[in-house]
């Protein structure tokens, strides 16, 4: 009779530790099947509802201030012969894009940009150069950032009456808006980004 009890608790033991083995088993490939999707949901909250960065376009400045530099999305690059319908650009100002064959000329502009300077300013953005763009600058302002980066290598200094901005630095790519002359901004975007763009053009 001892014996057949001891069976009995042996047996009922192992059918205890099987039971432990199992539950072990299934809460491992449930930490695994779950980990993945509880990750990924985890994600698509955080970008539904997670803090988001103001886009620049949108921010109010200060006189003076400036926007952070932002990147953009590249809408890829291609010459376009002269004649040819200037596209419809999505960027404020043109960042990237199709372009007209001939390139700004470095320096100082003082005729305002129509769309096809434009089209040739993306090229010269193509070719590691940075545009100063400006409008509604008094005659002072405009010769204080005409001697400020007019002598820079790589650079063009253009008006644009479509600008809403004071000053928009602009180079492949990348921009940054500035409520007047700041002149550190101003430098340090030019510094950051002179020849950054996908041809180099000495």
């Amino acid at each position: 009779m001892a014996d057949k009890n001891k069976k009995l608790e042996k047996r009922a033991q192992r059918e205890q530790e099987r039971a432990v083995k199992r539950r072990q088993r299934y809460t491992l490939i449930f930490a695994v099947i779950a980990t993945p999707a509880i990750l990924i949901a985890a994600v698509v909250l955080w970008q539904m509802y997670g803090p988001r960065e103001t886009p620049i376009e949108t921010l109010a400045l200060a006189p003076g201030e400036c926007s952070p530099p932002q990147s953009v999305t590249s809408y890829g690059r291609g010459d376009l012969p002269e004649g040819t319908q200037i596209p419809a650009y999505t960027d404020y100002p043109p960042l990237s894009g199709s372009h007209l064959s001939a390139p700004l000329a470095n320096g100082v502009l003082r005729e305002p940009l129509n769309n096809s300077d434009l089209s040739r300013g993306v090229h010269s953005l193509e070719h590691g150069r940075v545009i100063v763009y400006y409008n509604n600058l008094s005659d002072a302002e405009r010769v204080q950032l005409e001697n400020l980066v007019g002598a820079e290598r790589k650079v063009i200094v253009a008006p644009w009456t479509n600008l809403k901005d004071k000053v928009v630095l602009a180079a492949w790519t990348r921009w940054q808006r500035c409520n007047g002359i700041n002149d550190q901004a101003v430098l340090t975007f030019i510094n950051n980004n002179r020849d950054k763009g996908p041809e180099f053009v000495p």
